[in-house]
């Protein structure tokens, strides 16, 4: 058995099924992966409390350089289209599905959804307009 499918699962379990970086869900095409908030070469310890889910993709682009933006580029001229309007979707539904489990709280939404406030706020004030 892989040493990481009980961490995953307990990291699934505590954080839910997203990716802590782009907030989109891990999926077959997408599996979640194993991330040290703290890199162990900052001092950061092997230890589930320093553990996070994010997708390979999001974790390559966490490390720096450009490399969603070109895996994006190629995956557009291979499909023929943009993918932007699919994310967005994805992005508006998991706002909606935060809303909804918290009653409309946005306090509580953005923590769900592991980001600002104010970043929560800014985008449905400015983005979702339904």
């Amino acid at each position: 058995m892989d040493w990481r499918k009980p961490i995953i699962n307990c990291l699934i379990e505590k954080d839910g099924n997203y990716c802590k970086i782009c907030n989109l869900p891990f999926s077959n095409i997408a599996p979640p992966e194993i991330d040290h908030i703290i890199s162990v070469n900052q001092g950061g310890i092997d230890s589930i409390k320093n553990y996070q889910l994010v997708h390979s993709i999001c974790n390559r682009k966490k490390g720096g350089g450009k490399i969603i933006n070109q895996f994006l580029n190629g995956l557009t001229s291979k499909l023929g289209y943009s993918l932007e309007k699919e994310i967005y979707d994805l992005k508006v539904l998991r706002i909606k599905e935060a809303l909804e489990k918290t009653e409309g709280n946005i306090t509580k939404a953005a923590n769900l959804l592991n980001i600002t406030r104010r970043e929560l706020g800014y985008f449905i004030k400015t983005k979702v307009q339904e």
